[in-house]
């Protein structure tokens, strides 16, 4: 079925550069097309809907206006103008970045490679978005990436548990008290936010073992983070959520905010500022600490510090704001 067209109309008052600025890089995500400078050509879709919305919104406070208007393209200008919806060159950019992100892959830290393959996911999830007539292109270059992906796990992280399907079952933090909890040896985001999860809010006399082949987790362990673990990926979410829902933490907005960062820097999404820091910190803290131990040890206070900032956000001298 073919989109419904509309026009979205620009006024902006003065001379707003910064405004401008990040207008045009709102637009840009959003998929519409500028036909002539205030002009831009959108098929509804509620990606669009939802990014032109937020452009009202911040072009009217600023004091200018803009309009959408409900247009039928001819079939002229459907010759002319649907060539500017094409998202080959996306497409064709994302593999040559995605080949050069495996080529890079074993001179690469962890880190740095799972920030550029979120980033990868980021942009592939956009141009998805805003890509209104689709082809063999989009699935090719998702293929492309979550080989990408496989290969990334099992250069960094053999072992990267695959999502599981159903419902997470609810449980009770009373019943998991001193209990010995298991998850694969050399931590990365998700599983070093997990351990802290468990000893700070689940159990706080929790035991950790870290182990080199999951078929060997002891069986009075609870395992995490792993394929057949009691606790791993399920749907969409990553281990951190899943802890989350399973034990009723997620009303905290705080945690709901470190589990967007994990689930960011583990299996890409919607960016959020403090990631790369973090990613930066916990790289550092891997390359200095001796065993997981160490790291979880070190780990800690920083996972503390972030809870804090996240649960008073109105006391941090500046946010970054996400566009």
């Amino acid at each position: 079925m073919q989109p419904r067209w509309f026009l979205f109309i620009v006024r902006l008052s003065g001379r707003q550069t910064a405004s401008r600025m990040r207008l045009w890089r709102a637009l840009k995500t959003s998929g519409a097309a500028l036909l002539r400078d205030g002009v831009y050509l959108a098929a509804e879709n509620n990606h669009t809907l939802l990014c032109l919305d937020r452009c009202q919104q911040e072009i009217e406070q600023s004091g200018g206006r803009a309009y959408r208007f409900p247009v039928e393209l001819s079939s002229t200008q459907r010759r002319e103008w649907l060539p500017l919806f094409d998202r080959s060159a996306a497409y064709m950019a994302l593999q040559k970045s995605i080949q050069t992100l495996l080529r890079q892959l074993l001179r690469g830290t962890e880190g740095r490679v799972r920030q550029k393959l979120a980033q990868l996911q980021t942009d592939f999830d956009t141009t998805v978005a805003m890509d209104f007539f689709p082809t063999d292109l989009q699935t090719k270059t998702g293929t492309s990436l979550t080989a990408c992906t496989l290969a990334v796990d099992q250069h960094f992280s053999d072992g990267e548990p695959h999502p599981r399907r159903g419902i997470i079952p609810q449980r009770a933090i009373a019943d998991y008290q001193g209990r010995t909890w298991a998850t694969r040896q050399h931590l990365w985001v998700d599983r070093v936010a997990c351990a802290w999860l468990i000893q700070r809010f689940i159990d706080k006399r929790a035991r950790f073992v870290w182990l080199k082949d999951t078929a060997k987790c002891p069986k009075h362990a609870l395992g995490f983070d792993f394929d057949n673990a009691c606790f791993t990926h399920s749907g969409d979410k990553v281990t951190f959520e899943v802890l989350l829902a399973s034990f009723n933490l997620q009303a905290d907005p705080a945690l709901s905010q470190l589990a967007a960062m994990i689930h960011y820097l583990d299996v890409g999404g919607v960016a959020i500022s403090e990631a790369d820091g973090f990613a930066a910190i916990l790289t550092g803290a891997r390359a200095r600490c001796r065993n997981d131990n160490a790291l979880l040890k070190a780990m800690l206070p920083i996972l503390d510090d972030l809870y804090q900032a996240f649960s008073t956000p109105q006391q941090l001298p500046c946010k970054r704001k996400i566009t």
